[in-house]
């Protein structure tokens, strides 16, 4: 009994502080305003609309496009949810918080961060917003003719493994649609 007794005297202040971190950071975690958007949405689903994690990702992925290029991006995103086979999955937000589907989604990717700087009265974003419903409801065209990738290839070094110039189905402002 002894032994027991002189391990949890030298234990318990160990023991406290690790305590002590796990709340402090359960706090820091919970007041941060980025803390929200690090995680995959598993429970603001139901909060927040699929033309609105749309819209986001459209703003994320071509706030400098036009509005045909961002109605690009909000297609070539929904025809991934179209997909029969459910490759990239079941709902806007499977979609969109794929692993390594969408660079600002990836926790290295400092254009994360920019999720804190949305404006929701921002012209961009409100663009981003009407691309995203016109696509997400069908109410135009698909200028992307099928696409469910693209990219940019000036913006990187190297280009992807994926990438097949005869799988490119449109060419939108900077933007490659390729249907894979």
């Amino acid at each position: 009994m002894i032994h027991v007794k002189t391990a949890i005297k030298h234990l318990q202040p160990i023991l406290l502080q690790s305590v002590f971190g796990v709340v402090v950071s359960i706090v820091l975690i919970a007041i941060s305003p980025t803390s929200v958007w690090m995680m995959k949405p598993t429970t603001m689903s139901n909060v927040i609309h699929p033309t609105t994690w749309l819209a986001i990702n459209v703003w994320m992925e071509a706030r400098g496009e036009s509005y045909r290029g961002k109605l690009g991006v909000a297609f070539a995103t929904m025809n991934r949810l179209a997909d029969s086979n459910r490759r990239w999955g079941k709902t806007i937000e499977d979609v969109i918080w794929q692993q390594f589907q969408y660079s600002w989604t990836n926790p290295s990717d400092a254009n994360r961060m920019k999720l804190d700087d949305i404006d929701w009265k921002d012209p961009a974003f409100i663009e981003s917003h009407k691309a995203a419903s016109a696509a997400y409801y069908r109410l135009s065209p698909d200028p992307t003719n099928g696409a469910n990738h693209y990219l940019n290839p000036n913006a990187i070094a190297k280009l992807p493994d994926w990438y097949a110039k005869g799988k490119v189905t449109a060419v939108i402002d900077k933007h490659e649609f390729l249907k894979l």
